[in-house]
């Protein structure tokens, strides 16, 4: 665990490895989406499903 955050800190300095992030923006936002459901479920008491992040956006745009 210890070496994840690690890397994490030093992907956002960047002082990555050569290599630096090799993930997609794909996976980045899949992520962005979990916590973002996890949070508000959390928040909410409730289960909250990645499409009801989505209902209504396009009012909201």
């Amino acid at each position: 665990m210890a070496a994840t955050s690690r890397h994490l800190v030093d992907l956002v300095l960047g002082v990555a490895p050569a290599a630096g992030n090799a993930s997609t923006g794909e996976i980045g936002l899949r992520t962005v989406e979990l916590l973002e459901a996890a949070y508000l479920s959390a928040a909410e008491r409730r289960v909250v499903s990645i499409d009801e992040l989505y209902r209504g956006a396009e009012t909201r745009a």
